[in-house]
């Protein structure tokens, strides 16, 4: 999205546009950074995973160069590793049993010199499993125990996808093992990284923390695939639990008729619920972070995926198109998130959101609000604060009210101004006159504009 288009959709969200044009200038740096280690490389292997990482995810790229150039080359390694799985389970016009005979073993390719896949994927996707050799030739030169983790972490995830290829999501335990899989021991691998970098705590790759770090996982894939609901159905994928749908449908794809909305929303709602309830985890781990860098690796995405639940609940857009987060509050939150206040900020914010489309309706509520409960206390913590966000434009707002209240207040009825005054030499007072009117006719438009733009939002 060019940035002018992205300033316009923040026109009634001023803090929105100094974030907008912060985050190209931020952006820019990390682009830059890529592109000098790729330049200043000798390695020709290492320019191209860097190269390729900025075409298929170019603001993966940004956040990976930021990150502590210890554990760098490993997670921009681990990252194409599982994007290549990731695009072999997802073309479908290769055949069923071949995919999941090459995901399973998939990890034992990932250090065989000349390693290549062919068949799979478009355009970037395609580039990168073509070339892959040279993902492969990084791959073995990184330290033995990122081996072994990004090593690990294929071979669960290869296997796990290859599994649900062959069956259905059908129940609620199925889809939170489908989501442990693609995006669980995403999380795992991560933190055996971290605690083996030494810059975060070693409890990173305890049982405990590895369960908090599927939390975190489970998060953001939950949040993707509630949605994806138009996107994987068109596709003819399902993701969404049977056990779950079925209690408001016979069939799922139905919930794209307007008169199924109610029953579409309320099955959303208790998907959003079951994330809701994933919050407490995510705090703890983040809580445990000690370094800048990994913290805002970490900590941007579980607040994109507040935003884009905020953005969901109670909502029937996603049933008839996709939902995407403003390109100006997105901006915003990569901005604005270096430390816990922050997330806690962002967090209390998006639930106050929630919050405000409750319906006594929605069969989910007590399950709702009770995960929003358990989601704030887990916030109020010693040595915190939650910080209330508001916004510059409710100050424009405000500002524009007052404005329009002195302007009628202060400007003369038309018939007190003397055509013929137009075209004589004005008194101070007639000058003073002529100078509110237009006042008067920009901040009244502006003033019902904002309001206008506040009311029918959503993100």
């Amino acid at each position: 999205m060019q940035v002018s288009k992205a300033v316009a959709q923040s026109s009634a969200h001023p803090d929105e546009i100094y974030a907008l044009f912060q985050y190209k200038k931020d952006s820019s740096r990390g682009q830059k950074a890529v592109a000098s280690r790729t330049i200043d490389s000798n390695d020709p292997d290492l320019k191209f995973c860097y190269k390729i990482l900025v075409s298929v995810s170019r603001s993966f790229a940004g956040v990976i160069q930021q990150l502590p150039e210890e554990m760098r080359d490993a997670i921009c390694v681990f990252y194409l590793v599982l994007r290549g799985l990731d695009t072999i389970e997802d073309d479908t016009r290769i055949p069923a049993e071949t995919r999941v005979k090459d995901l399973r073993r998939f990890h034992e390719c990932i250090s065989q010199p000349g390693f290549c896949y062919k068949g799979a994927g478009k355009g970037d996707e395609e580039k990168l499993l073509l070339e892959f050799s040279k993902v492969v030739a990084v791959f073995n030169k990184l330290k033995p125990g990122y081996q072994e983790v990004i090593r690990d972490i294929a071979k669960g995830m290869g296997n796990g996808m290859a599994d649900f290829i062959e069956k259905p999501v059908d129940t609620f335990d199925d889809y939170k093992l489908y989501c442990h899989y693609v995006a669980g021991l995403v999380g795992h691998g991560l933190s055996r990284i971290f605690a083996s970098s030494k810059l975060e705590s070693p409890r990173y790759a305890t049982a405990e923390g590895l369960r908090i770090a599927n939390s975190m996982g489970l998060f953001l894939q939950m949040v993707n695939i509630i949605r994806d609901y138009l996107e994987d159905l068109v596709d003819n994928r399902l993701f969404w639990p049977k056990q779950i749908w079925s209690k408001y449908t016979n069939d799922i794809a139905s919930f794209r008729k307007p008169e199924n909305k109610a029953q579409a929303m309320n099955c959303m709602n208790e998907l959003v619920a079951y994330a809701l309830e994933l919050i407490p985890d995510c705090m703890e781990y983040l809580r445990g972070l000690t370094n800048l860098q990994v913290f805002r690796f970490c900590a941007i995405p579980q607040v994109m995926a507040i935003s884009t639940l905020a953005a969901l609940y109670q909502n029937y857009d996603p049933f008839t198109r996709v939902v995407k987060i403003r390109r100006g509050l997105t901006a915003k939150m990569f901005v604005q998130c270096n430390n816990m206040s922050d997330v806690y900020g962002w967090f209390d914010y998006f639930l106050s959101t929630i919050e405000s489309q409750l319906t006594p309706s929605d069969p989910n509520l007590k399950r709702v609000t009770a995960a929003i409960a358990a989601a704030r206390k887990s916030m109020e913590l010693p040595g915190h604060v939650v910080t209330t966000r508001m916004s510059w434009s409710v100050l424009f707002l405000l500002f524009a009210l007052l404005f329009a209240f002195y302007s009628s207040v202060a400007a003369p009825t038309a018939s007190s101004i003397s055509i013929n005054s137009l075209f004589h030499c004005p008194t101070t007072a007639q000058l003073l006159q002529l100078h509110v009117l237009p006042v008067n006719l920009v901040a009244v438009p502006l003033y019902v504009w904002l309001v206008y733009s506040r009311l029918t939002e959503r993100f």
